[in-house]
């Protein structure tokens, strides 16, 4: 299969696959020019209508993107952090779970379609949620944090927590922008409160 052909650091001379050492990092450059390409800079930027080059916006962004299936296959946790140590090695991961398993449940019962009419329950919630914490303990504390939305949906002080772990300085929150609000709507409270006169990126 892909996977283990692309773990195989050695020469292999024979049969279908055979192909040279893969160094572990080899596909860590392509994975990252891939989630560049699909978030680009501003286009007045990439015209360069301005005196801003393209290298010059880069130098200054700070990159994310999320992911909703991380545990799939075989994965342990130790693995999938050793994976997301590899692609993306100055990373820092922001784990978020659900605690409450039985919102959890009845929230994807009433927002998404199951094809066969079987649904995740409290019990797959909670050793997903296991799994996921356990993946922020094999990545450190100063690389992965979790945040749980039980907490955090009422109580805008744990990302401004966020924010300080990140490395922003001066960055507080007054409120919180629910981007799925009422199932997968828009909420109409923009305002989060950050004053961006000192709030500070992190260097």
């Amino acid at each position: 299969g892909i996977s283990p052909l692309l773990e195989q650091n050695f020469d292999r001379d024979d049969g279908p696959f055979a192909h040279n050492a893969i160094p572990p990092q080899s596909m860590s450059c392509a994975i990252q020019h891939a989630f560049n390409v699909l978030n680009p800079p501003p286009q007045a930027v990439q015209r360069e209508d301005n005196l801003l080059s393209v290298r010059d916006y880069d130098e200054s962004t700070i990159f994310g993107f999320k992911t909703i299936r991380l545990q799939k296959n075989d994965w342990t946790p130790m693995y999938a952090a050793k994976y997301i140590t590899e692609v993306f090695p100055c990373a820092k991961v922001i784990i978020n779970i659900r605690s409450n398993a039985a919102d959890q449940v009845r929230s994807m019962e009433n927002t998404f379609r199951s094809e066969d009419g079987t649904y995740k329950t409290e019990e797959d919630i909670h050793q997903t949620n296991q799994y996921l914490i356990n993946v922020a303990k094999a990545l450190g504390e100063d690389a992965a944090t979790v945040i749980d939305l039980a907490q955090w949906k009422d109580d805008v002080n744990v990302f401004n927590s966020l924010a300080e772990w990140l490395g922003f300085q001066n960055c507080h929150f007054r409120s919180i922008v629910h981007e799925n609000a009422n199932g997968l709507e828009r909420d109409n409270v923009t305002d989060i409160g950050i004053n961006e006169t000192q709030c500070r990126a992190p260097p």
